[in-house]
């Protein structure tokens, strides 16, 4: 499947707005299986704020605005399982917005651990039409846009740390 996607930092000063107007969060602890300069296998867990954790298998090819994402749910007890083996793992709580005006869902990642303190925004698209929409109408909390910069990708973050 094609997926669009666009990724900012959260202006600093706006990050309690963005937890208020959240209609949702989770926890996510997130490993990855393999990995090279154009693609990723990660294994995710979202636990919800009932405690319940669903775990996704996610194939992920090219980066950037436009890539091939292909995400398959994982049984939950071997799901733990296979992610206490994993040596690259990141963790997050993200926050879902609704983007009045536009039926655009944000993603605020809150990262934790070796990236605490690093805020992103992430907007999953269907099409170019909708980049577009949201270049002409993005939101005061929009910090900079950091689409395809290798250094901010979750991988890298989990990996190597913040960037410099």
């Amino acid at each position: 499947m094609i997926e669009f996607e666009r990724r900012f930092l959260v202006n600093e000063s706006t990050i309690d707005l963005v937890k208020r107007v959240a209609h949702l969060y989770y926890n996510i602890s997130q490993g990855y299986v393999c990995a090279d300069d154009n693609s990723i296998v990660r294994l995710r867990g979202s636990k919800r704020e009932c405690g319940e954790v669903t775990w996704y298998i996610t194939i992920k090819k090219d980066t950037g605005i436009k890539g091939k994402s292909f995400e398959f749910e994982y049984e939950v007890d071997d799901g733990q399982e296979l992610f206490d083996t994993l040596d690259q793992k990141i963790e997050k709580t993200r926050y879902i917005v609704d983007m009045i005006g536009y039926p655009l869902q944000i993603e605020v990642d809150f990262f934790k651990g070796k990236c605490s303190g690093l805020v992103i925004e992430e907007v999953e698209l269907e099409n170019d039409p909708q980049s577009d929409w949201l270049t002409n109408n993005l939101p005061s909390w929009f910090g900079e846009e950091i689409t395809g910069i290798k250094g901010y990708s979750n991988y890298s973050l989990c990996k190597k740390g913040l960037p410099k």
